[in-house]
């Protein structure tokens, strides 16, 4: 299994302009991971929804959207259609200690529970980043696999979990 993440930086969209984000959607899609993992989906739950679709389509994937409680940092995570992930349930963080918000998909893989979370933290406070860091990886306790990826932070921790 193939896990990509990658900030945007507002969105790919640049004054209406998706070329941008059309090249780095390009790039994600040349990887061929199965789950993509998006910071900074800014704009993109706006006008109708142009920069999910296009990522789903260029992706081949399902997005799974959550937005941030401030500034439009959006969050986004992609499961790419025809894997053998099967996306159980969604529950997405959008309350303290997240200053934007944690995407969080919830996924069977064979007989592996695991979470794929999309992180974008604190760009004001390191300490703040801390504990952010800490609450994104509090379900790895629950015997449960997870990846957590965001900017300059890359976690997975697979100890306890049930295969």
């Amino acid at each position: 299994m193939l896990i990509a993440s990658w900030h945007l930086q507002d969105g790919g969209i640049d004054e209406g302009d998706t070329s941008r984000l059309g090249r780095q959607l390009g790039l994600l899609a040349d990887i061929g991971a199965d789950v993509v993992l998006i910071q900074d989906v800014k704009h993109w739950p706006e006008h109708g929804r142009q920069g999910v679709h296009m990522a789903e389509q260029v992706l081949r994937a399902r997005a799974y959207l959550v937005t941030a409680r401030r500034h439009g940092c959006h969050l986004a995570v992609f499961v790419r259609n025809g894997s053998d992930i099967k996306v159980l349930r969604s529950r997405h963080e959008r309350s303290a200690p997240f200053w934007h918000a944690q995407a969080r998909i919830f996924c069977k893989v064979a007989s592996m529970k695991m979470i794929f979370a999309s992180a974008h933290f604190s760009p004001f406070s390191p300490d703040l980043r801390v504990q952010e860091a800490q609450a994104a990886g509090e379900w790895g306790s629950l015997g449960v696999a997870e990846s957590v990826c965001g900017e300059e932070f890359l976690m997975q921790r697979t100890s306890g979990a049930k295969h």
